[in-house]
């Protein structure tokens, strides 16, 4: 009660308006017939919205901890609720809508070409070993560093070129390999193999301390597992995964150093490492500082930038020397924050905004809604075949990323490197069309 008392009444409202929209997509998942419905994208997008824009938000009001980067952001609850509150409708709006029943359906005996745990085994491999071959000639035999959460070794990449950032996100074609890998696990056909790739791939994303990549892992590993068994949401098995899970976020946020691991010394008896786990979702509070000083600090609108330098920016500059360079989030951040701005992320919305204002966060968020539905009716049309559950986990799951950082260009490749891989081995051992 006495942190109710925190938020003014309009806050309040706003607040409640978010949980309802959080809660109905997982109550209708919860009472659906269909299993499979407890995880829709709705859902996905509603425990996502629910970490970074309810529950986040509000332990940082309790513990009065609503700055950032020294500068008090208390007053922006009610512009990042708003920019929340608009977005959630328009993503659920685009999903719900209706299309042609008529429409031609692959029949199941066509999309069902089930591979043997052989076959999935040997994918698996090559996936993973493609990752290791790009990620040696970036690191050389630091490589083996990177591997060692606890090594605190900084590693000196070997190469240095223009192409050194794909180099590097090859490391997210694991997660595919260890999806890959979970149906013969379950079937207790090569359980080493899944072990080995898995520890071995969460121990490198700890090393590399970027979150969002061990959320991606933890959550398609858990859709899949759910969907491949055709069993109801398994409240304990999720609940003894994301309790620990969370508390990495918090260890990771009081000790991490990108690409050197986390330092256990750096690790205080009196720091919460439960309440440090939400410190990710002051995103929320930049996002809300964003729209609600950026033309009061000079920034202007970016219009659609952001699309044009997304779909530039796998390019490499060394092909295209003039593409441009994604500064128009930069440059907002430096005349909102100044120099203390480096490094500063936003939430989607914040950054649908800064395109268009709030026509922009209705229009994008409407667009992404309608990408979401189109990976849900994949799925939904051939729910048997385990590559389109492969598919759809990681998918589903990137969703998390698309929101909790809104910078469309980085989004766009980490979405070739994550989600294209499982996408393409479902075109090429499946009839899907």
């Amino acid at each position: 009660m006495e942190l109710l008392n925190k938020l003014s009444i309009n806050e309040l409202i706003y607040l409640l308006t978010i949980i309802l929209l959080c809660v109905w997509p997982i109550i209708k998942g919860l009472n659906s017939e269909d299993i499979t419905f407890i995880w829709s994208p709705l859902s996905i997008v509603s425990y996502t919205y629910a970490y970074y824009v309810v529950i986040g938000p509000l332990v940082a009001l309790s513990n009065d901890e609503t700055s950032c980067r020294n500068i008090p952001h208390r007053d922006v609850y009610e512009y990042s609720y708003l920019g929340a509150i608009l977005s959630l409708i328009c993503i659920q709006i685009a999903f719900l809508i209706k299309t042609d029943s008529k429409k031609k359906k692959i029949k199941l005996e066509e999309a069902e070409l089930p591979l043997s745990n052989s076959k999935l085994i040997s994918i698996s491999k090559n996936v993973f070993m493609l990752g290791l071959v790009l990620l040696f000639l970036n690191s050389g035999f630091g490589i083996v560093e990177r591997f060692n959460f606890l090594s605190n070794n900084k590693v000196e990449d070997f190469y240095n070129g223009s192409f050194k950032n794909y180099l590097v996100l090859s490391m997210c074609f694991f997660v595919t390999s260890c999806i890959l890998l979970l149906k013969p696990f379950l079937e207790k056909e090569k359980r080493l193999l899944f072990i080995f790739f898995f520890i071995l791939t969460f121990s490198l994303y700890v090393n590399e301390a970027f979150r969002y990549r061990l959320v991606i892992l933890i959550i398609s590993t858990l859709i899949t597992y759910h969907l491949y068994k055709k069993i109801k949401l398994n409240v304990k098995l999720v609940a003894i995964t994301l309790i620990p899970f969370l508390g990495l976020l918090g260890v990771m946020e009081l000790t991490r150093s990108y690409g050197m691991g986390i330092d256990l010394n750096k690790l205080e008896a009196d720091k919460d490492v439960y309440k440090n786990s939400f410190k990710d979702t002051q995103v929320f509070l930049s996002a809300g500082y964003l729209i609600k000083n950026m033309e009061v600090k000079g920034a202007e609108f970016t219009g659609l930038e952001m699309v044009y330098t997304a779909l530039a920016f796998p390019i490499p500059r060394a092909i295209w020397s003039g593409k441009p360079d994604g500064s128009y989030l930069i440059n907002t951040t430096g005349k909102l924050y100044g120099k203390n701005g480096f490094g500063i992320a936003y939430l989607n919305y914040a950054e649908y905004y800064l395109s268009l204002g709030w026509f922009g966060i209705c229009f994008f968020s409407f667009i992404f809604g309608l990408f979401l539905r189109w990976g849900w009716l994949l799925f939904l049309r051939n729910k048997n075949n385990f590559l389109v559950i492969v598919f759809y986990a990681i998918f589903s799951s990137y969703s998390f990323q698309i929101i909790s950082r809104g910078y469309l260009p980085l989004l766009f490749v980490n979405y070739m490197f994550f989600v294209y891989p499982p996408y393409y081995l479902m075109k090429k051992y499946t009839k899907i069309l």
